[in-house]
C-alpha cells in the first residue's frame, strides 16, 4: 500500500515537468519482441518518446513479452501485453501511464478524478471483500518532527462525521470497501486532501506539514494558502522561523520579535528598544507565551537582539483582533511562541556562528518513537569583539554580554496520555564608562498534560512560571549601590476541546498568582555605608472561566463566539494610605493608613469579556469578516520611557490603581487572485480603552512608597485602517503593506496637577501615523536568494518646551503640551544574500552562509530629541540617534 502511495505521488510530482513531445496517441510499436522483460520494454519506449510510465516493479515481476508489432498504437500493445497477468493500465493524460494491479472492486473505481487530489489505498487490492464494514485505522504525523499528532481531524466527506487521532496520532474508522475522499486536518498544519480505496482491512500513515505561503523573507506559516478568506479569524498571523533567518538582520542575529514589525499594524518606537506597538498599543499591552509561561522581556541587550534561539523554536503567532476566548489578560495582542519538540527517531543538531554571538541545538530520542528532547543554548562575546579587533576610545570601560537556555522533553505516555515540559533561562549585564550597570535575567518554566477522554473530546491541563528579575546600579559613586526589582507569575489552567463536524467547542479555566517586587536599594560594597531601602512586595491573584465555539454554519457563513469572565484580588499583607479626596494628591493629603493582614483581599475586580467573530464568503476568493472583543487587563508597567527600561516598574491593579478594559471592533474584506497566488485585504479598526495609566508632569517613579500619588488614569483610543497586497509564488515574491493609524489620550483629573494638556486629546508616545513596509526575495539561482526589506514610518511624537530657564546652571524647560512635536520620520532600507553551500542529496551536513548590511545607506535615523540651553537660555534641539551607520555581518549556519 505505501509503495503504491508513494506511486501515485511521484506521478503528481512528475505532471509539471513533462516535455511537450510525443505523447500516447502519437507513439507506433515498430519492433520484434522475444521474451523480454516488460520493465525493458517501457523503459524504451520512454527513452525515445515523452510518455513515462508509472507502476511498482514488483507488480510486473517476470512478466515478459513476445510479439512482432508493426505500426501498433501504444494502447494496443498494452492491451497484448497486460493479457493473461494481474496488470491493468490506466491513461492518467496525454503524456503519463499508470500501471496497477486488477481486482474486481478496483474496476469500478473512477481514476479518472485523481488528476487533483493524492490517493491511499488501505487492504489488498488482489483480495478485496465488499458488503462489509471493514476496519481501517491510521496513525497522523507531523511531517518535520515525526511526532504524532494529538486532535488531527480525520473527515470522511460521503458519511459527513469523522473522527480525531489520540495522543499517539492514532485513530480508527469502521468503512465498507469503496471509494471515499477524505480529509485530514490539524489546527497548527496544512489540511491535506485524498482520495481513500479501500478494499479491506488495513492501516496507512500520514504527515501533515506546515501551512506556508513562501514568501522567502518571511515565510507566513501555519495558514492554508486561502485561510486569509476562508479563516474565520482576522488579525491573526503566523510566522514560520525557517525563513525568518533569511531576513536582514542587525549584526546577523535572528530577531524573531521584531520580525512580527514587518506586518501591518505592528510597530515599535525605534532601534534598541525593547517590546512591540500593536495597533497603538503599549509594549505592557502585549501578553508574549513561550509554551504558555509569560515572557515580560522578549529581547537582548536592551532591544538589539530577541532572546528566542531561532534553531529551537517552531512558530511564532500574534493575535491583533478576534483573540478567542482562551487567552486574554492583555489588550492590545496576544504572541504566542511555540518552541519546536525534538525528533523521536534520530538525532541531529544545528546552529550558526556569527559576528556578535554562537548558538547550537541539539535533538534526539530518549526512547525512539515515545519520547524526545532539544536543548539550545547562545552566547555572546560582544565584549572580545570590541576588545580584540574594534578598539575605540569612546567605549574603553563599557561591557555587554548575554546567554541563553533553552529545552523541551516530549513523552508519549500512552495511546491516551502525552506529556510535554519545556524551559528557558537567560541573563543580560550591561555596563557604560564604569558608571553605570544594568542586569536583568528571565526564568520560565511549564509542563503540560494531554489526555483523549473519547475520539472527538480532549484534554489538558498546564502548570506555567516565569521570573523575571532587574537592577541597575551606580558605580561611580564613592559608595556605590544597586536597586532591583522584579515580578514572578504562577499560571495554572485546564482546557478542554470537543470536536464535531462542523464544530470546535472549548471550554476552560485557570487562576494566576503574582508577586510583585516593586523595588529594593542596597550597597554593593561590603562596608557599604548606604541604608538599605525595600518597598513591600505586592501579591494578587487572577482567575477566569470561558468558553468559546466556533461554528460553520454552511458554505457562506462561519461564526466564532466566545465568553470570558475574569475576576481579580489584590491581597495582603500590605499598607495602604488613605489621602484626602477621592483619589490621591500629593503626599501631603496623606491622612491615615489601613492594613491588611496575610491573604486578606484588599481590592477585587471582575468582569465578562465577550468575543464575536464573523465570517461571510462572498465566493470562492472573496470574504468580509468582523469581529468584536472586550479585555481586561490587571497588569501595568509603569514608565515615563517610551521603551521598556531596568527604571520601569510591575505592579498589579490595587486599592487605586483599576484595570484597564478595552473594546476593539474591526471589519475587514479579503481577496485572493490566480489561484491564491495574489492575497489582498484591508481591515479598519477602532479600539476604546478605559483606566489607561500615565504619570504626572516630573514624576518620580523608582522607589517610591506614595506611588499611587504619581499616576493618572484617563482615556485612550486607536484607530487604522491595515492593506496588504501579498504575492507568493514564483522567484520573485514578498508583500507591500501599509498602515495608517492614530492613538491617543485624554487625561482629565479632579485638578490641575492630575489633568494633562489642559484635558485635551493628545497623541501617545507611540503614534505613528504612516507606516509603509517593503518585503521581498528573489531566488536568483539555487544557491542564492537575495532578500529585502524597507521601512517607513512617521516620527513619533515628543514633548517641545515652549520656553526654559536657568536654574544652578542647568536648563529647565516649560512644557505646556505633551507631545506636541515629532522626530524626524524614520525610514531603513537592509539587504541578505544567502548562499547555500551545497545542492547535493547525500551529504554529510547543510550549510550556508548570509551576509547582511542593515540601514544600507546609512540613515541617522532619530531615536529621541533633546534640548540644550544657548546663551540666551533658550532650549535647542539635538537628535539622538542610536544607529547612524549602516551595519555589514555574516553568518555561517549549519545542520546535521
Amino acid at each position: 500500500m505505501l509503495r503504491f502511495l508513494l506511486l501515485t505521488l511521484t506521478v503528481f510530482t512528475f505532471l509539471s515537468f513533462h516535455s511537450f513531445g510525443q505523447q500516447i496517441s502519437d507513439v507506433r510499436i515498430d519492433k520484434k519482441f522475444e521474451s523480454e522483460y516488460l520493465t525493458d520494454v517501457l523503459s524504451q519506449i520512454e527513452e525515445n518518446s515523452s510518455v513515462k510510465f508509472f507502476y511498482d516493479p514488483a507488480w510486473l515481476g517476470n512478466v515478459r513479452v513476445s510479439g512482432e508489432y508493426s505500426g501498433a498504437s501504444l494502447r494496443s500493445a498494452l492491451e497484448d501485453w497486460t493479457a493473461n497477468t494481474r496488470l491493468n493500465y490506466h491513461f492518467y493524460d496525454a503524456y503519463n501511464v499508470v500501471l496497477y494491479l486488477r481486482s474486481d472492486l478496483l474496476s469500478t473505481l473512477n481514476l479518472a478524478g485523481l488528476k487533483d487530489t493524492d490517493f491511499i489505498v488501505v487492504g489488498d487490492s488482489t483480495n478485496a471483500v465488499s458488503g462489509t464494514a471493514v476496519s481501517v485505522r491510521g496513525t497522523i504525523r507531523n511531517g518535520q518532527t515525526n511526532e504524532p499528532l494529538l486532535g488531527a481531524s480525520v473527515y470522511v466527506d460521503e458519511l459527513a462525521s469523522g473522527t480525531v487521532t489520540n495522543a499517539a496520532g492514532r485513530f480508527s474508522l469502521q468503512l465498507l470497501p469503496g471509494d471515499y475522499h477524505v480529509r485530514v486536518s490539524h489546527v497548527t498544519l496544512q489540511q491535506e486532501a485524498k482520495r481513500m480505496f479501500v478494499f479491506g482491512p488495513g492501516e496507512f500513515q500520514l504527515d501533515l506539514y506546515e501551512k506556508t505561503i513562501q514568501l522567502e523573507g518571511v515565510t507566513i506559516a501555519g495558514q492554508a494558502p486561502d485561510i486569509n478568506v476562508k479563516g474565520i479569524q482576522m488579525g491573526t498571523v503566523q510566522l514560520q522561523v525557517e525563513d525568518v533567518k533569511k531576513l536582514p538582520a542587525f549584526l546577523g542575529e535572528v530577531d524573531i520579535i521584531k520580525s512580527l514589525t514587518l506586518l501591518p499594524g505592528v510597530s515599535t518606537v525605534g532601534e534598541g528598544t525593547t517590546g512591540l506597538n500593536v495597533r497603538g498599543g503599549t509594549a505592557d499591552q502585549n501578553l508574549i507565551l513561550l509554551d504558555k509561561a509569560p515572557v515580560y522581556n522578549t529581547s537582548h541587550l536592551f532591544g538589539f537582539f530577541s532572546i528566542f534561539s531561532p534553531d529551537a523554536t517552531d512558530d511564532v503567532t500574534i493575535y491583533k483582533a478576534g483573540i478567542p476566548a482562551n487567552l486574554g489578560s492583555r489588550v492590545s495582542s496576544v504572541v504566542e511562541v511555540k518552541q519546536k519538540s525534538g525528533n523521536k527517531e534520530k538525532f541531529g543538531s544545528q546552529g550558526g556562528i556569527g559576528l556578535v554571538a554562537s548558538r547550537l541545538m541539539v535533538e534526539g530520542p530518549i526512547k525512539e518513537g515515545k519520547s524526545s528532547f532539544i536543548v539550545a543554548a547562545r552566547k555572546s562575546y560582544v565584549n572580545y569583539l570590541f576588545d580584540t579587533f574594534i578598539k575605540v576610545e569612546e567605549l574603553v570601560g563599557n561591557k555587554a554580554g548575554f546567554w541563553d537556555l533553552s529545552g523541551k522533553l516530549d513523552f508519549s505516555l500512552s495511546d491516551r496520555l502525552s506529556l510535554t515540559a519545556s524551559g528557558y533561562v537567560s541573563k543580560d549585564n550591561f555596563t557604560i564608562a564604569n558608571e553605570s550597570s544594568f542586569d536583568y535575567q528571565n526564568g520560565l518554566g511549564s509542563a503540560e498534560l494531554g489526555y483523549v477522554f473519547s475520539e472527538n473530546l480532549l484534554g489538558g491541563l498546564s502548570v506555567a512560571y516565569s521570573d523575571y528579575q532587574y537592577q541597575l546600579g551606580d558605580l561611580q559613586l564613592t559608595d556605590p549601590y544597586k536597586v532591583s526589582s522584579g515580578v514572578g507569575q504562577l499560571d495554572v489552567k485546564a482546557d478542554v476541546t470537543k470536536y464535531t463536524e462542523r464544530q470546535t467547542l472549548q471550554f476552560g479555566g485557570g487562576t494566576t498568582f503574582y508577586d510583585f517586587k516593586p523595588g529594593h536599594r542596597s550597597g554593593i560594597n561590603a562596608d557599604t555605608q548606604i541604608t538599605p531601602v525595600a518597598l513591600p512586595e505586592q501579591q494578587s491573584q487572577e482567575s477566569f472561566l470561558y468558553a468559546n465555539d466556533e461554528i460553520n454554519l454552511n458554505e457562506t457563513w462561519s461564526v466564532m463566539a466566545g465568553l470570558r469572565y475574569s475576576m481579580y484580588r489584590s491581597y495582603g499583607p500590605a499598607d495602604v494610605f488613605v489621602y484626602a479626596g477621592e483619589r490621591p494628591g500629593r503626599t501631603s493629603t496623606l491622612t491615615d493608613t489601613l492594613q491588611y493582614s496575610g491573604n486578606e483581599t484588599i481590592k477585587t475586580y471582575s468582569g465578562l469579556e465577550p468575543r464575536l467573530s464573523l465570517r461571510y464568503s462572498l465566493d470562492e476568493e472573496t470574504s468580509l469578516k468582523a469581529s468584536y472583543n472586550r479585555i481586561y487587563q490587571y497588569i501595568h508597567l509603569v514608565s515615563n520611557t517610551t521603551a521598556i527600561t531596568p527604571y520601569d516598574i510591575w505592579m498589579g491593579s490595587n486599592y487605586y490603581l483599576m484595570p484597564l478594559i478595552a473594546d476593539q471592533y474591526s471589519i475587514g474584506y479579503f481577496k485572493n487572485y490566480d489561484d491564491n497566488t495574489w492575497e489582498t485585504s484591508a481591515e479598519v479598526y477602532f479600539k476604546d480603552i478605559d483606566n489607561l495609566v500615565d504619570y504626572k508632569d516630573g514624576a518620580d517613579l523608582v522607589l517610591n512608597p506614595t506611588l499611587e500619588t504619581e499616576l493618572i488614569q484617563g482615556r485612550g483610543m486607536a484607530y487604522g485602517l491595515e492593506l496588504l497586497v501579498k504575492r507568493s509564488k514564483g522567484k520573485l515574491n514578498g508583500w507591500a503593506s501599509y498602515t495608517y493609524s492614530r492613538t491617543l489620550r485624554k487625561m482629565e483629573g479632579a485638578d490641575r496637577e492630575s489633568t494633562i494638556n489642559k484635558g485635551n486629546w493628545f497623541p501617545s508616545y507611540y503614534d505613528k501615523p504612516h507606516d509603509l513596509t517593503l518585503s521581498g526575495s528573489y531566488k536568483a539561482t539555487r544557491r542564492w536568494t537575495i532578500s529585502s526589506n524597507f521601512t517607513y514610518s512617521t516620527g513619533r511624537p515628543f514633548s517641545v518646551p515652549e520656553n526654559g530657564f536657568l536654574f544652578d546652571g542647568v536648563l529647565v524647560g516649560n512644557y505646556t503640551e505633551r507631545n506636541n512635536g515629532r522626530i524626524p520620520d524614520y525610514h531603513r532600507l537592509d539587504l541578505a544574500f544567502t548562499l547555500d553551500t551545497s545542492l547535493k542529496i547525500e551529504k554529510l551536513w547543510e550549510s550556508s552562509w548570509t551576509f547582511a548590511v542593515y540601514n544600507v545607506y546609512g540613515r541617522k535615523n532619530a531615536y529621541s530629541v533633546f534640548f540644550k540651553d544657548t546663551a540666551d537660555a533658550r532650549p535647542t534641539a539635538y537628535k539622538l540617534a542610536i544607529l547612524g551607520a549602516a551595519f555589514p555581518s555574516i553568518t555561517y549556519n549549519f545542520k546535521f
